[in-house]
Formats: C-alpha cells, sequence, structure tokens
C-alpha cells in the first residue's frame, strides 16, 4: 500500500508550484538523494518534459515491465485494467510499430489532425478503431463515438493501443511466408483486414509506403546482411 501526498510550496503568499508525493514502505538507504541521482543519470538531468520513447517512459525511462514488476502503479483516477486487457502479440514491437508509424503520411507526425476520415500520425480510420474495441483515453467514454475515436487516434500512446488491439484481433500471415511478424501487421494496417493479401507497394502510393517501411528496417533485415 502506498498514500499521495500533495505538496504546495508558496513564496510569499504566491503558489510557486504543487507536486504528488508517492509515499511508500520505508527501504533501507533509499532517499530523496538517490532517487534524484538515479533520475538524473536516466534522462540527462531528470527531464521531467520526456514522453515514450522506445518502450522506455518519462524521466526514470521506465518501461512496461519495470512498472508491472512495481505493482501497476497508477493515478488516484485511474485503473491499472484500463486498456490493459489486450494480449501479448507475437513479433510485434516498439521498432515494428516505430516503423509503421515513420511509414505513414506524415512521417510519424504526432500533430497531425483528422483528415478524410483519418486521423493522427497513424491515419486511424473509424473502422479500424472500433475493429480494434473502441479504446479510449483514460477519462473518456467510447459512447461518445465520433468524439471518442478522434481523440483516442490523435494521442499518439492511445493510438498505439489501437494498433495493438486491431492486430491481436486480426493477426494473419498476409504475405504467407509461414511467419506472422512486422511485415504482416503492417500489410493488415495498409489494406485492411479483410484484404491484407496484396502486397502493399503494388500501387505507386503504396511503393512510397513500404519504401519508407523497409528503409526503417523493423525486421533488422540489413544488420543481418551486414
Amino acid at each position: 500500500m502506498f498514500c499521495v501526498t500533495t505538496i504546495v510550496v508558496l513564496y510569499k503568499n504566491y503558489l510557486l508550484f504543487t507536486f504528488v508525493e508517492y509515499s511508500f514502505p520505508f527501504i533501507s538507504n533509499y532517499g530523496r538523494r538517490c532517487m534524484r541521482c538515479i533520475c538524473e543519470a536516466s534522462s540527462g538531468g531528470c527531464d521531467i518534459k520526456l514522453s515514450c520513447e522506445k518502450g522506455y517512459c518519462g524521466p526514470f525511462q521506465i518501461s512496461r515491465i519495470e512498472w508491472t514488476d512495481a505493482g501497476n502503479v497508477t493515478f488516484s483516477a485511474d485503473d491499472p485494467e484500463r486498456n490493459n486487457n489486450l494480449p501479448f502479440i507475437s513479433n510485434y514491437d516498439w521498432r515494428c510499430m516505430e516503423c509503421i508509424c515513420k511509414a505513414t503520411i506524415g512521417g510519424c507526425n504526432r500533430s497531425l489532425a483528422c483528415e478524410k476520415g483519418y486521423c493522427g500520425p497513424f491515419r486511424i480510420s473509424k473502422i479500424h478503431w472500433i475493429d480494434a474495441g473502441n479504446i479510449t483515453l483514460p477519462a473518456d467514454d467510447p459512447e461518445r463515438g465520433d468524439a471518442a475515436y478522434q481523440a483516442c487516434s490523435l494521442d499518439y500512446l492511445c493510438a498505439q493501443q489501437i494498433l495493438l488491439g486491431y492486430f491481436h484481433r486480426y493477426t494473419i500471415d498476409c504475405n504467407g511466408d509461414g511467419v506472422t511478424n512486422c511485415d504482416d501487421y503492417a500489410m493488415m494496417h495498409v489494406n485492411g483486414r479483410g484484404q491484407c493479401f496484396p502486397p502493399v507497394n503494388r500501387t505507386e502510393r503504396g511503393k512510397r509506403w513500404w519504401d519508407k517501411y523497409t528503409e526503417c528496417d523493423p525486421l533488422g533485415r540489413r544488420l543481418y546482411k551486414s
């Protein structure tokens, strides 16, 4: 168990800042100074503005496995089970997700809005969102329909959950090589679950997408050739 304490810092009656302190059971020889030094070493100065990249998040660069091992700690208003019913998917990792995003229009531009029925850096359609399980942001409700779909698709981390839900539900060996890996997930993302079998590069637009995807090299083919 742990408790949460909100600390307010005042100077001459002016509010400088507030922060939340999580109080865990006593750990021998572990104090604020130790925590601060670990943070500064983890992210080059303990940058509290850091987002998630390559499977690590925030100023301490915490992985999903570390978060799980720590007991799935969340904000008081959050739920560790939120969108957590998406099982492990074989051969799908942060590198695959990153390459799919980079190949998409805008080169994984997180500021992309909704246009012509597609939203966010992954250009997710509403049908795609529904097929993935109507995944939403923490405080949102799928009953809000278009608004909930757009809000999640525009949020980089929430959009990743949409892809995860979609690929888990419709995993298939699209290229028929006997292995389900990132190539198949990429084909599924571009072609759709019902017609993932045709090569993505069969059209000029598809060729541009596939060239960007292979240049990103999610399966490390160039590494193996060298």
